[in-house]
């Protein structure tokens, strides 16, 4: 189910139709329902570009910041922490 969410808020939400509001409210809808999936954990990381691009880049630093805090010890999410940082 939150693979479902997940993937309508992006693709369609937020991709086809260009709705980033929703596709933000959509992505937290989805970590407070299922806040251990890989889906809510990968969310936080689109919603940070989102709000990014929404010109709110404080908001988007401390969605970057949940989703480290998600699980502090992991490589994988520091490494797109990082990524993000850098394309940005």
């Amino acid at each position: 189910a939150s693979k479902v969410l997940y993937d309508r808020a992006v693709f369609f939400t937020d991709k086809l139709e260009g709705r980033r509001e929703d596709a933000i409210a959509e992505l937290r809808e989805l970590q407070r329902r299922f806040p251990k999936s890989t889906a809510a954990v990968r969310s936080h990381r689109h919603v940070g570009r989102l709000l990014h691009a929404l010109g709110r880049s404080d908001e988007a630093i401390a969605e970057l910041d949940a989703m480290i805090a998600t699980d502090p010890t992991s490589i994988e999410l520091q490494a797109s922490y990082g990524w993000f940082s850098f394309r940005e």
